[in-house]
């Protein structure tokens, strides 16, 4: 557990010691509710990793993979699920 906030990408990348923008060679900005709703069909706090509304760049960790078990937002900000 880290003792930083990481409801953000770039809170959990400060946390972590990366800074996003860096690894994309290109400016992160937080989206607005309104934009994250249209473009993904889906609120903040619920978004899944895929099944957007709209086709979008979407990044995974690859250290993701060393997990046996990964957990992602499932649609809603009460939901979540897991992957093998």
């Amino acid at each position: 557990m880290l003792p930083a906030s990481m409801q953000t990408a770039q809170e959990a990348a400060n946390a972590i010691g990366y800074s996003v923008a860096q690894l994309l060679g290109e400016k992160i900005e937080k989206a607005d509710a309104d934009f994250t709703r249209r473009v993904t069909g889906f609120a903040i706090g619920g978004i899944p990793p895929i099944g957007h509304k709209q086709k979008i760049r979407t990044l995974i960790d690859e250290d993701l993979l060393k997990n046996e078990v990964c957990w992602a937002a499932a649609g809603t900000p009460h939901a979540v699920f897991s992957i093998r």
